[in-house]
């Protein structure tokens, strides 16, 4: 049996003809690579409804989807305040290590370090807050 050749225009031709399929059985080699190609673009090309990608979205408009994503799941006050608390457990022995170290009051280290990482859990969240403001207002 012989292998049909078929060329890009054809391809993409048969590609657009509802209820034709095109596969490997019926194509030579090189033009199966160039209708995986030609299959590839239209994918990412046409928003259809019938299977294939929307459009593709602008970098600013990827970089705004995914920052709403982040706000909702890893800078949400549960999940990052457990990171928070378990780097201010891991570090509060380190802090009293090395005032003890500097011949320092150990106390007033910690309670320093303690204020340090409240103000910036503090920052944290309202830099989350503003963020979600001017998602909200687009």
């Amino acid at each position: 049996m012989e292998r049909k050749r078929f060329s890009e225009e054809q391809i993409i031709g048969i590609l657009r003809e509802p209820g034709t399929e095109m596969t490997p059985k019926n194509c030579a080699p090189s033009t199966i690579s160039a209708w995986r190609t030609v299959l590839c673009m239209e994918t990412q090309i046409r928003g259809d409804g019938r299977g294939r990608s929307p459009p593709p979205q602008s970098t600013g408009d990827r970089f705004l989807t995914r920052l709403k994503i982040l706000t909702e799941t890893a800078f949400n006050g549960d999940a990052i305040g457990t990171k928070i608390d378990a780097v201010r457990a891991g570090m509060e022995p380190e802090v009293r290590l090395s005032a003890e170290t500097f011949r320092q009051d150990p106390d007033d280290a910690v309670r320093d370090f303690h204020t340090t990482m409240n103000v910036f859990t503090e920052h944290l969240e309202l830099r989350r807050a503003f963020v979600i403001q001017k998602l909200e207002k687009g």
